[in-house]
């Protein structure tokens, strides 16, 4: 199924849950393996998932095992990458400004190049041009050297046209 220009199916989705939760794609969908098995909080997230959901087009039914880990999760990095995953879901849905509250975190702990690139792309979808090659600026001020990804974010913010003269 296609929404919005990406791809969703179980396959890709069963991939995205088995990174969250640290197993390899490939275990995706057996019981019990993922590395966190027997925990409580890994399980529940493994539980919760149902790649069918997005194949079936429940976007809000698929949400609800990304919110729960963006709040539940006890490794920062899974809270991170659920959080980040669920805007993404309310940006496909069409509620920016829920998606764009998001963004709005304290510590991102290693994600503050994800969030202002994320940022960027809700900006840019509400019409702030400006905002969202501010957005898209601070991405690449916060990436670290030599990242692959730099030249991506330089062509996001490059495609923004040049920065409006004060």
């Amino acid at each position: 199924m296609r929404r919005g220009g990406i791809q969703i199916g179980s396959t890709a989705v069963s991939a995205i849950v088995a990174a969250l939760v640290g197993m390899p794609a490939a275990s995706a969908g057996k019981p019990d393996a993922h590395p966190g098995a027997g925990d409580p909080v890994y399980d529940n997230l493994y539980k919760r998932f149902d790649p069918v959901r997005f194949d079936a087009g429940d976007i809000a039914g698929a949400r609800q095992p990304l919110e729960w880990a963006s709040r539940n999760a006890r490794e920062t990095a899974v809270q991170h990458s659920a959080r980040l995953r669920l805007a993404r879901l309310l940006m496909e849905q069409g509620d920016a400004d829920g998606a764009l509250a998001l963004t709005k975190v304290r510590d991102t702990d290693g994600f503050a190049s994800e969030y202002e690139e994320l940022k960027g792309d809700l900006l840019l979808a509400q019409g702030d041009r400006d905002g969202a090659r501010r957005a898209y600026q601070a991405a690449l001020d916060t990436l670290p050297r030599g990242s692959g990804y730099t030249r991506l974010l330089s062509m996001k913010r490059d495609n923004l046209g040049p920065e409006p003269k004060s």
